[in-house]
C-alpha cells in the first residue's frame, strides 16, 4: 500500500492500479495487470512479457540509461 494492493473483497486498487487505468484510456488500449518482482523487471522487458511496468519501484542508474522512465510528482 498504497501504490498497488488487493483490497478486502479482491479487487486490485492503489495509485499505480488508477494512474494504469487512465494512461490505458487516454491510449485506448486494452489493459491487462502482469504480477512482476522488482527484480525481474528489467529482464520481463527485454523478453516481451509486458509493454509497460508500472509500479513504486526505485530505478538503478544502470537500467534508466536503458529504458524511458517517467515519474510523477
Amino acid at each position: 500500500m498504497p501504490f498497488s494492493y488487493f483490497s478486502g473483497i479482491g479487487e486490485l486498487v492503489g495509485f499505480d492500479i488508477d494512474m494504469a487505468q487512465l494512461l490505458a484510456r487516454e491510449m485506448k488500449v486494452n489493459l491487462q495487470f502482469i504480477p512482476f518482482e522488482q527484480d525481474d523487471l528489467v529482464a520481463q522487458l527485454d523478453a516481451g512479457l509486458f509493454d509497460v511496468g508500472m509500479a513504486g519501484v526505485p530505478v538503478p542508474p544502470p537500467v534508466g540509461k536503458d529504458y524511458l522512465f517517467r515519474a510523477l510528482y
